[in-house]
């Protein structure tokens, strides 16, 4: 498994936890910001044009969405992972695909792309794919950052599901808390990984990570 790098709770709090950014609006399979509306569907993500309009008949209302052409779409086929990731949830899974010409990377994800979080400033967007590898622990999932402004797609790190993750307002770190009340940091930028360690967690590690997000 990957391993995590530990570090001081001030340090994650510094980096984390500061003003808020606001997601204009959500649905379970569509999330819709300023300009940009990003739908999640089976092994894909469509991303389209967006725009927040007035109601022509109640201008007092509130403005709602309204979704325009496709900009772009991230396919299952688009995530690649390296070898060593693959390897380090699995080894036998590369053991087993010795006698054929399938290199272990790619067969290591199985589902995918699920959106994860987007960086409205930065024209970023994170997802995730799934692996089929799991155990009492949690499952593996594959952490991708994808440039939608020259579509340029990174491999990130491996995390742990069931988790809930939350941007930082500067959109340099993510933050995942799991099932299990543990919460973890990746760098979006260099994809290191940073764990609290537990004699720094706050109690109450939802609630408590949320008030400081706002």
């Amino acid at each position: 498994m990957t391993t995590f790098k530990k570090t001081a709770a001030i340090m994650i709090t510094t980096i984390i936890f500061s003003s808020h950014s606001t997601v204009s609006f959500s649905e379970e399979s569509m999330h819709i910001y300023n300009n940009t509306a990003i739908k999640s569907m089976e092994n894909q993500i469509i991303i389209y044009k967006s725009q927040f309009v007035s109601n022509p008949i109640r201008s007092d209302l509130p403005k709602f969405p309204k979704i325009g052409n496709v900009i772009t779409s991230i396919k299952i086929d688009d995530l690649h992972v390296p070898e060593k990731a693959c390897l380090e949830i699995d080894a036998t899974l590369c053991t087993e695909l010795q006698s054929t010409n399938i290199k272990c990377f790619d067969k290591c994800i199985t589902s995918g792309p699920e959106f994860v979080a987007y960086d409205e400033k930065r024209r970023t967007l994170f997802v995730d794919a799934e692996t089929d590898v799991s155990g009492t622990g949690g499952t593996p999932q594959f952490l991708f950052s994808v440039d939608l402004a020259g579509k340029k797609i990174d491999y990130l790190n491996t995390v742990i599901s069931p988790y809930t993750a939350h941007l930082s307002p500067d959109g340099q770190h993510i933050a995942f808390e799991s099932g299990w009340n543990e919460i973890s940091v990746i760098d979006t930028k260099t994809g290191n990984l940073m764990e609290v360690p537990n004699e720094n967690k706050p109690p109450h590690g939802k609630k408590c990570l949320l008030e400081f997000i706002g």
